[in-house]
Formats: structure tokens, sequence, C-alpha cells
């Protein structure tokens, strides 16, 4: 009975102290939050005490188990003007500033990529319906941590910045035009390669139609005829076999029904179907 009472208060203690030194280890972590950074931004170290009074303490920080800079009394180191010679495990040691303790954080990889990354649009479907909208999507390659900046340009190619969203990478539009993005470093600025122009064309409620020029019921080989493109609710222009109307660059008609002609043999007429 003493034995297994021993071996008991022996396992409840070393729990209570293992329980007991997890919640005092140190953290540490990087911001931006994401493993992978680019070359020219830069990124904040910070070390966490967690339940730890964080001035109590003196911090060391480490790179390939090197020291950083001096031990310091700011939990918080900056890094400026990142290289890919940065690459590598990144770690910070606590010293009590009154006794001999340390604690040591656990080994965080950090990977510096030489190139500053593109942003992608993706849209919801490829044109605006009729009365409707489409979601365009912004995202950045293989990190997180971005803000988004959406611009447009117009017809004569001037270019205006028309939103940006710290939370959420979409964008709702209801008008056609040419779109883009760029990501931005949250809190700093640090800016990605604009993505490549989207064109979003916009469907009006228009209805087009192709109609002969002449009111004939029939026509023969060798006769020019001329077709004429309708379109209902005011406009028009040319057309062939079927035709639709643009209002401006980005705003269309839908496609016309097709408008057929079926051509007799020998040198009979030419008949004309609609």
């Amino acid at each position: 009975m003493g034995l297994s009472l021993l071996r008991v208060l022996s396992l409840f203690l070393l729990n209570t102290l293992l329980s007991c030194g997890l919640t005092e280890y140190a953290e540490l972590t990087f911001e931006p939050n994401s493993t992978t950074l680019y070359s020219g931004e830069h990124v904040d170290l910070t070390c966490h005490m967690r339940e730890a009074n964080v001035s109590e303490w003196y911090y060391e920080f480490k790179w390939n188990d090197k020291p950083l800079v001096p031990i310091t009394p700011s939990n918080v180191l900056r890094i400026p003007e990142l290289t890919p010679d940065r690459n590598g495990d990144y770690q910070c040691i606590a010293h009590h500033n009154r006794s001999e303790e340390s604690k040591q954080s656990n080994r965080a990889t950090l990977s510096v990529s030489a190139h500053r990354p593109r942003a992608t649009v993706r849209a919801s479907r490829t044109s605006i319906p009729v009365g409707g909208s489409l979601t365009l999507t912004c995202s950045v390659e293989e990190s997180a941590g971005w803000s988004y900046d959406w611009f447009t340009r117009s017809p004569d190619a001037e270019e205006t910045a028309i939103a940006t969203n710290p939370v959420h990478n979409s964008l709702s539009i209801s008008q056609g035009g040419s779109y883009w993005c760029r990501g931005r470093r949250t809190h700093s600025d640090f800016f990605s390669e604009k993505s490549h122009v989207h064109h979003i064309d916009r469907t009006l409620s228009n209805r087009s139609f192709v109609v002969l020029q002449h009111n004939w019921t029939q026509i023969f080989s060798g006769e020019t005829i001329s077709v004429r493109c309708e379109i209902q609710g005011g406009g028009d222009t040319h057309g062939e076999y079927w035709c639709k109307a643009r209002a401006d660059w980005y705003s269309s008609t839908e496609w016309s029904e097709a408008f057929q002609l079926r051509k007799a043999s020998g040198c009979g007429p030419e008949l004309v179907h609609m």
C-alpha cells in the first residue's frame, strides 16, 4: 500500500510540474503571420511569455543558433528589408531580470522568397447578366496576411483606385469594365505585383434582330442584299447572319437569333428564311 501511494503521489507531482511548466514556456511568433515572406518586406519577431510578466524578463533572439542582437528588454524585434539569406530557424530565450531563470521558445522556420509575389484575380462568371452582378476574387500565392486594393481603367486608359478591403478579398460589381487587384501586407506598405487585367462585359436588356434591308420575299443569284441589325429599345449597327450591339466597350446585347440564307440550286431564286 505504501509503495502504491508513493507512486500515485509521484505521478501527481510530475504531472503538476509539467502542466505548470508548459503554461510558462516562451513562444516565438512572426508578424506578418506567415512562414513565407518576401525580399524587401520586414518581419516582427515577438517573444510571448504567456502568463509571465513581460517586463520582468530580458530577451535574446537567435537565428540558426546565432545571436541576432544583444540581449534586450523588449520582447519584439523587427528585421527590416528581408533578403533570402535570412532563411532559417529563429528562436527566443527569456532571462529573468532578478534570478537565473531562463525560458526557451519554440523554433520557428522562416522562408524568404527573392521574388515579389503576383496577385491573381478571378471572376465568378464570364459576364454580368441583365440586372445582375458578379464577384471578383483576389488572392496572393503561397502566403497569408494580405489586404487587397482594387483598380479599374476607363476606355481612355485612365486608372482609378476603387476599393481597399482589409478583411475580405472579394469585390461585387454590376458595371462592365477592366479590373485588376493588388495585395498589400496588413499594417504595412509592402505590395504584391498587380494582377493581370480582367475584362468584364455587361449584358444589356435590349434585344437584337437581323432583318433584310429590303422587304423582299425572294432574291436571285447575282443580286446583292443587305442585312441590318435592329436593337429593341434604340440604337443600330450592321450585322451578318446574327449580330449583337455594344453601347460601349464593356456593355453589349445578347446575340440575336441566327439569320439563315439557303441558296437555291441552279439559276433559280435564293430563298430567304428568317
